[in-house]
C-alpha cells in the first residue's frame, strides 16, 4: 500500500509542487519520493532559486524548507530504500534511467519527462495516484504478503503485533521469509503474539531456519491475551492495522471471507510500540531473541 514516487528536483520551480511534496508523501500519505537525499535537494534548490516566475516570498518558503529536510533527521518525505542506494548517477534525469532499470516507480512527478504525471494529473485524482485508506484482500497468504510487500522492500525493522499470529505452522509468515530470500532489506523482526510455542527456539530452527537462507535478527514476544486489541504490521517507513489480524482462512461464502487492512497513523504505531518496549523492560513479558 506504500508507493515509491520519484519526483523531479525540478518540479520546485513551481509553487503548487512544494504544496505536494509538504501535504502528500510521508508516513501516514502512503508514499515517498525516493531519491537520495542531498543530491535531490541540491537540484530542488538550485531551481527554485532560478526560477523566474517565483517572487522573493515563495522562494524562500521552498529553500526554507529544503534546508530544514535536509538537517532534520526524521523528515519522512524523502526516503533511499536499502536495495536501490548503490546506483549513482550525475544528475536526476540519469539517475531516473537507471533505477527504472533496477525496478519502475509506482509514479514518476515531472514536467520533462514522456508519460510522466503531472500537477494537472494528480489534482485531477489520476489512478497512479490514488491510495485508498483501506485494502481488501483474501485470506490467502499470498494475498495478505503482496499488501506488505512494499514496505518489505524498503525495509527497516519491522514488528508484528497479531495476538493470534502464531510462530508455527504459519503460511503468511513463511510467505514473509519467502519474500525476503529476494529482498533482503528487513534488518529484524519482532513478532508480538498471545501464542506461545512448547519449544520456541526449535520450532524456529525447524520451519526458518533450516529452511531459509536469509534470516534477519528475530525477536518473539509473548504477552498475555487480549493485551492488544488491533493488529498491526510496521517499520519506520509505514504501518498497516487490521482488526481481523493477518491470518489466513478459508472462504466461507460470507462477507468476512476478506481482511480489511488500513494504514496506520505512525502516533497509535508509536504508543503500541512504546507499550512492547515497556512490558519487555518491566519484565512482565516474555521476550526470546531466536536469531
Amino acid at each position: 500500500m506504500y508507493q515509491e514516487v520519484s519526483l523531479d528536483p525540478h518540479c520546485l520551480s513551481e509553487f503548487h509542487y512544494y504544496g505536494l511534496l509538504k501535504s502528500n508523501f510521508g508516513y501516514e500519505a502512503g508514499r515517498y519520493a525516493v531519491a537520495p537525499l542531498r543530491d535531490w535537494i541540491k537540484e530542488a534548490y538550485q531551481a527554485a532559486k532560478s526560477a523566474e516566475d517565483l517572487g522573493p516570498v515563495k522562494k524562500k518558503s521552498i529553500t526554507n524548507f529544503l534546508n530544514s529536510l535536509l538537517k532534520d533527521k526524521s523528515q519522512d518525505k524523502i526516503i533511499m530504500p536499502r536495495y536501490r542506494s548503490h546506483i549513482s548517477a550525475v544528475d536526476w534525469l540519469d539517475w531516473l534511467e537507471h533505477q527504472r532499470a533496477l525496478r519502475p516507480f509506482n509514479s514518476v512527478i515531472s514536467e520533462r519527462v514522456g508519460s510522466a504525471l503531472s500537477y494537472e494529473e494528480i489534482i485531477a485524482g489520476h489512478q497512479c495516484w490514488v491510495i485508498p485508506p483501506t485494502k481488501r484482500v483474501d485470506k490467502t497468504a499470498e494475498s495478505i504478503v503482496e499488501v506488505f510487500s512494499s514496505l518489505l522492500r524498503i525495509g527497516g525493522n519491522l514488528v508484528i503485533i497479531d495476538q493470534y499470529f502464531s510462530l508455527a505452522s504459519n503460511p503468511v509468515l513463511k510467505a514473509i521469509f519467502n519474500f525476503l530470500q529476494t529482498n533482503q532489506n528487513v534488518l529484524s523482526i519482532t513478532l508480538v503474539t498471545s501464542i506461545d510455542a512448547a519449544d520456541p527456539a526449535a520450532v524456529f530452527e525447524r520451519e526458518y531456519k533450516e529452511e531459509y537462507a536469509f534470516i534477519p535478527k528475530f525477536n518473539l514476544v509473548i504477552v498475555p491475551s487480549k493485551f492488544f486489541h488491533d493488529r498491526y504490521f510496521f517499520t519506520e517507513y509505514g504501518a498497516l492495522k487490521s482488526g481481523q489480524g493477518f491470518i489466513v482462512g478459508a472462504a466461507l461464502g460470507a462477507q468476512a471471507d476478506k481482511l480489511s487492512i488500513n494504514l496506520c497513523g505512525k502516533d497509535e504505531c508509536l504508543d503500541a510500540h512504546s507499550w512492547v518496549k515497556q512490558v519487555i523492560a518491566d519484565g512482565r513479558v516474555s521476550l526470546k531473541v531466536l536469531s
